[in-house]
């Protein structure tokens, strides 16, 4: 599935991709209680990249894992839902919130082509040392700038620039950081 192209969401190859990643996301949870760090190399094969010294907390959501890129020392909270059904960059010393949700599939507007489970997606960018707050939602096509931050509950639906802080539904800039 690549930004803008059209697939069939049920198809049988997705779902397959779609039930392996949440084995391995129930594994991970497992795994969590036991021991956290070592925890983080049941998920990390599964997904297209992963950094050094990251951690994510369970239980997380993904589309199909092979799709999530997480950079260097990234923090990821409980209860991360990222539909990886294209491309989604965690970029170095990001931070995301509990129950943050990455979202860029597309559907369409016409009642037969979604009836058919026509979906798309566009990727999603979180910048280096960005800090999204709990419960914002990201939408698709969507580049978070480096050293932003989102608010708890923002909903973002255009990129955020590099070095500000953005909240409310939907997500505008409410201050600049000052270095």
């Amino acid at each position: 599935m690549l930004n803008g192209q059209w697939y069939i969401a049920d198809h049988p190859e997705s779902q397959a991709l779609n039930a392996r990643i949440g084995q391995v996301a129930a594994e991970f949870e497992v795994a969590f209680r036991e021991d956290q760090q070592a925890a983080q190399q049941v998920l990390a094969p599964a997904l297209g990249s992963f950094g050094e010294d990251s951690t994510v907390r369970p239980p997380i959501y993904l589309d199909y894992g092979d799709n999530i890129h997480i950079g260097d020392n990234v923090f990821i909270n409980f209860g991360l839902t990222a539909l990886d059904v294209v491309k989604v960059t965690i970029c170095d010393y990001a931070q995301l919130g509990p129950n943050v949700q990455l979202l860029p599939p597309v559907h369409p507007l016409g009642a037969e082509a979604r009836a058919a489970y026509l979906e798309s997606g566009d990727e999603i960018i979180i910048g280096r040392n960005a800090w999204i707050g709990g419960g914002a939602i990201i939408l698709g096509g969507v580049y978070v700038g480096d050293d932003s931050v989102v608010a708890a509950g923002a909903v973002v639906t255009k990129d955020v620039p590099a070095g500000v802080v953005v909240a409310g539904n939907p997500a505008k800039i409410i201050r600049i950081i000052e270095a």
